[in-house]
């Protein structure tokens, strides 16, 4: 295990390191940049992201899924295939770039330098990926979120445009890009290798690209349309205030979860027995709740307070959002870091089905919502659908593995029933007239109390394994 809680330690210190700089940076942000300059620059920002989770059409998933001795014979077409898909990509983008991003000053260079830097990051990432360097990996990603976010709070001060925003965006990504080039060492050896020995496009290969491509590419349009078609629904003025609570209550979820989601398929491709699995998600899903619970009820709890304080004081909507969304981002981080299951077991067309699913309910939930009860109807509708949806999805990723869910409820009571007394005495000592903060920090501090004592042994079993893992 000590790869594994290294890898995630170094994730979890990169994505609290970036995502405090990206808290930092959003009053600035809404206070000095026009609604309708963030409003794009928060698109272009979820279309950089969607152009590097799709364009390798699941390959990349298939060679780190694979085994480590034998994973070299899809190299090629790893680099054949997202070298193809950029060139579509972009060429869609060129196609729309007059309906949704009008406002992007040289829109065609943008995108083609785009589409490049995606291309060349996610053959270096794959790379730093299988050889399980998350270090590296987490050093470029810093570098890059502190240019992106210094050059932001700068120019705030001095010139507040939307070229600013952009440059900062692909400058940024320049720098992630040269500093994974430089850690891959020799990088020449990360282009086509031997044609016949390392080309492999068998069965296998054509499952993963059309059901793990296929997810690919709805579960990163799920997950990065709506930044973008909401500037249609909404309108640029209004479509912020979805936006930016979105990216706000997402942090802690890319915090904890994320840091931990992407170390779990290249570890379990090579531990593969379903008693290491179940392992795994004991310790992950004990550990998610105890994190994730305070902080999600908090951001629910001080909605009106954290949206007065982060964002524009004409900012009127952003926190229903915020009240909203912590429900189906606590659902999101027990769900999503076991989607790898899947692939691990051969299954990629559960991850498809998943990901259509997922992006039609988003998608309709907005417009519907939208459309019938205004900005309050579009977020209570996104995330009712968004939740449903992710439980599902969990409850089939721990089939796949012989876990239920009953097993899980098991496993995580014991901080759940605290969680929810803390949650009850909290919101009770609130409508007798208590401080709001001093209601949250007693609640929370009385439960924790009480968890560590109940489950002392467990806690610091789980210290211990930080401890050894991190002196190794």
């Amino acid at each position: 295990m000590s790869d594994f809680i290294k890898s995630s330690f170094w994730n979890l210190f990169g994505n609290v390191f970036a995502r405090v700089l990206s808290f930092i940076t959003i009053p600035f942000l809404a206070n000095y940049y026009s609604k309708g300059d963030i409003a794009i620059y928060k698109s272009l920002q979820s279309v950089l992201l969607l152009v590097f989770a799709i364009i390798p059409m699941g390959i990349n998933l298939l060679y780190l899924a694979e085994e480590k001795s034998v994973r070299g014979k899809y190299w090629n077409l790893l680099v054949f295939t997202t070298s193809f898909f950029g060139a579509v990509f972009l060429g869609v983008l060129y196609f729309l770039k007059d309906r949704f991003f009008a406002g992007v000053p040289l829109g065609g260079v943008v995108f083609a330098i785009i589409a490049c830097i995606e291309v060349y990051k996610v053959f270096l990432i794959t790379r730093l990926m299988g050889d399980i360097k998350f270090k590296q990996i987490t050093i470029a990603m810093i570098s890059r979120q502190t240019v992106l976010n210094v050059v932001l709070i700068s120019f705030a001060f001095i010139k507040s445009i939307l070229p600013i925003l952009i440059g900062a965006l692909l400058i940024s990504e320049i720098i992630e890009v040269a500093m994974l080039s430089y850690f891959c060492n020799k990088s020449g050896r990360l282009l086509v290798k031997p044609i016949k020995q390392n080309t492999i496009f068998d069965k296998k290969a054509k499952k993963f690209m059309l059901l793990s491509g296929g997810e690919a590419l709805l579960v990163n349009l799920a997950l990065q349309l709506p930044n973008i078609i909401v500037l249609t629904i909404m309108g640029k003025d209004l479509a912020v205030e979805f936006q930016m609570p979105l990216v706000l209550t997402a942090v802690p979820a890319v915090m904890i979860m994320k840091s931990v989601a992407s170390v779990m398929l290249p570890y379990l491709s090579n531990n593969r027995d379903n008693k290491i699995i179940h392992e795994v998600i004991n310790n992950l899903h004990y550990i998610f709740i105890i994190l994730g619970m305070p902080i999600y009820f908090g951001i629910s709890f001080f909605s009106h307070e954290i949206s007065g304080f982060m964002f524009n004081p004409d900012w009127e909507n952003a926190y229903i959002a915020l009240k909203y969304f912590p429900i189906f981002m606590v659902v999101n981080m027990l769900q999503s870091p076991l989607s790898g299951l899947a692939l691990l077991k051969n299954k990629p067309e559960i991850g498809f089905v998943y990901a259509f699913s997922l992006l039609s309910v988003r998608l309709l939930s907005l417009i519907f919502g939208f459309q019938f009860y205004g900005f309050l109807g579009a977020i209570v509708a996104f995330t009712l659908c968004d939740t449903l949806t992710r439980m599902i999805r969990l409850k089939v990723d721990l089939s796949i593995v012989s876990y239920k869910m009953k097993s899980l409820m098991k496993n995580t009571l014991k901080p759940i029933l605290l969680s929810i007394s803390a949650i009850i005495t909290c919101v009770v000592l609130f409508h007798i007239g208590l401080n709001k903060f001093v209601c949250y920090f007693l609640s929370w501090s009385i439960f924790a109390t009480i968890l560590f004592l109940w489950d002392k042994e467990r806690i610091l079993k789980y210290i211990f394994q930080l401890k050894n893992g991190l002196a190794k």
